[in-house]
């Protein structure tokens, strides 16, 4: 027998309270109507993130490199 199962992310930020520049990123697990959020561990520019379509702007290394940088 064979039960169906549904499995979501979501990727979205949050702003820093100490840090009004900064925004950081968090990912929501949902399996099976049950949600998990996770910090991911790194910030990002607010001057540098598109809201509207809930990304980073541009390809620049400064974009890229922000990114890395956090994950270390």
């Amino acid at each position: 027998m064979h039960k169906n199962s549904t499995l979501a992310v979501l990727i979205f930020t949050r702003d820093i309270n100490d840090n009004p520049e900064k925004l950081t990123i968090y990912a929501r697990i949902t399996v099976n109507g049950k949600r998990a959020e996770i910090n991911i561990g790194n910030s990002y520019p607010v001057a540098l993130w598109n809201a509207k379509i809930s990304k980073a702007l541009g390809r620049t290394l400064e974009t890229k490199g922000t990114i890395l940088v956090n994950k270390l």
